[in-house]
């Protein structure tokens, strides 16, 4: 029963991150970032109200927070350097020379995720997903978000969040609460409920209450920096609609370009909302809410409005783009695509070129990229092996993104070339392509043709550079399919 607790409290207060892998070398920046966590580490939060066992406890949190901070900052998702990395840090200085009460040694940190999510650990250091920044509309609500994140750190969020869990670790009542409740027959679940319900929803409310101070504080420094108090405030609009999973329905198919071939719009057309378990429905339960980690986004929404006296009337707020913020949008949607690439997820890489394709139909990166993904699944389908690739129906999809699933799980081999035929076209030349996806779409023809010895001199030249590009998992299941069914004993060195 006390590793119930323990394991129930690590859940609430630690959050899980996706799979990691070593960068071979550190930029100068990667050791700033890494120096200013150890540095961190070295910093303890203490009351003198703790024991010495709470203290200990609390410095073993503290070192796990340190260890995961490095793995994170260690991984192949964690981008410290380009192009969308200098426009969120250009956004993050300009909210820290007009916050001079800030820490001015304050990092960010972008991860290679669609997730819609940012978070920081309490050591002025923010992770941004390029989900989130993907599905924000201006610097305004990227601000806004930075701010957020700064301001759980300057009211140390963290911190307290770390010395309550300490102290819930190490109650005595409750451990033998918790015992005698082990030892009953019967009843038991009745039994934990009635004694970890209520410190599950003051833990939740306390949560709720730290969202609500962080945006307070953080709308003073967005506003501080000169960002729009109206944009700042559209962005719980954004969060509003991925939270709900709303989006208005855009035809994005059509992007496809592959209407005027009669048996690809018949499968398109073929499309049906429910999926093979029906529909399913919201929970409304006022316990959902208590529950909840966050505040809903009206109602942070409103408790700002109301702060500021701004309109309190939610629609009034656009999210509308000007060109620069177009040019942004461009940059950020080739990082999700390629995001969604490296994720081995051909449904949320097609679907979110489709949706960069409507602002900018011409995106040659974007069409070449499809062209190279409809190859890859032409050949995947043919070999029996796309459905880990792709994904299904699903009810709690927006209507466009489960049009995409549902339309690519009916293609057939033929089908997919086809579309990686009127993608490749629209690109216009291979001039137009960069050499590894010519070099991929050479590749795959030569599998085709089954002109092995040909495959075998290209290989020797050019299969470093495809190993080290954004395509290499595409690159192995090709030879490793290759490898079994022709029992080419060469290709296995290139093979994992």
């Amino acid at each position: 029963m006390r590793f119930f607790l323990y394991f129930f409290l690590f859940l609430i207060s630690t959050t899980v991150f996706s799979q990691s892998k070593n960068n071979e070398k550190d930029t100068s920046k990667q050791v700033v970032i890494k120096q200013h966590v150890i540095k961190d580490s070295t910093v303890f939060i203490l009351s003198p109200t703790l024991t010495k066992d709470q203290e200990k406890l609390l410095k073993e949190r503290q070192e796990e927070k340190k260890q995961l901070e490095e793995k994170l900052l260690s991984s192949k998702l964690a981008v410290k350097e380009g192009e969308l990395y200098s426009i969120a840090e250009k956004i993050l200085t300009k909210i820290l020379k007009a916050n001079p009460e800030i820490p001015q040694d304050t990092k960010i940190v972008l991860y290679k995720s669609s997730d819609f999510n940012a978070f920081t650990m309490g050591n002025n250091l923010i992770f941004i997903h390029v989900g989130l920044l993907y599905n924000l509309h201006n610097e305004d609500e990227i601000g806004m978000v930075i701010s957020h994140e700064i301001a759980h750190n300057s009211l140390k969020h963290i911190e307290t969040s770390m010395l309550e869990y300490v102290k819930m670790v190490t109650d005595t009542r409750l451990n033998q609460e918790l015992k005698n409740v082990s030892r009953q027959k019967y009843n038991q679940a009745s039994a934990l409920n009635k004694i970890m319900l209520p410190r599950i929803l003051e833990t939740r409310e306390k949560s709720r209450s730290h969202e609500y101070a962080a945006d307070s504080l953080g709308f003073i420094y967005a506003t501080n920096a000169g960002f729009s108090q109206k944009k700042v405030l559209a962005t719980f609009v954004a969060m509003e609609e991925q939270q709900n999973g709303q989006s208005q329905s855009t035809d994005l198919l059509k992007m496809l370009n592959h209407r005027a071939v009669p048996a690809l719009y018949a499968k398109e057309n073929e499309y049906k909302k429910n999926g093979s378990l029906g529909e399913f429905q919201k929970d409304t339960s006022k316990l959902a809410d208590y529950l909840a980690t966050h505040p809903y986004e009206r109602d942070r929404f409103l408790k700002l409005a109301l702060q500021s006296n701004l309109d309190t009337v939610f629609s009034n707020y656009s999210k509308e783009r000007s060109i620069s913020d177009i040019a942004y949008y461009k940059l950020v949607s080739e990082e999700i695509t390629k995001v969604e690439l490296e994720d081995k997820n051909f449904t949320s890489l097609i679907y979110y070129s489709c949706q960069a394709l409507l602002l900018e139909p011409e995106n040659k990166v974007l069409r070449n990229r499809l062209g190279v993904a409809f190859t890859a699944m032409a050949f995947f389908k043919q070999k029996r092996i796309i459905g880990k690739y792709l994904l299904l129906q699903n009810a709690n999809y927006n209507e466009d993104f489960d049009r995409v699933c549902s339309f690519l799980i009916k293609l057939s081999p033929t089908d997919c070339s086809t579309l990686a035929d009127i993608s490749l076209a629209k690109s216009a030349s291979e001039s137009n392509r960069e050499s590894i996806e010519n070099n991929l779409l050479q590749l795959f023809n030569y599998v085709k043709a089954k002109d092995f010895i040909t495959l075998k001199i290209f290989l020797e030249v050019n299969f470093e550079q495809l190993s080290e590009s954004s395509y290499a998992w595409i690159v192995n299941e090709l030879l490793t399919q290759v490898y079994y069914s022709e029992k080419l004993n060469y290709l296995n060195k290139y093979i994992k």
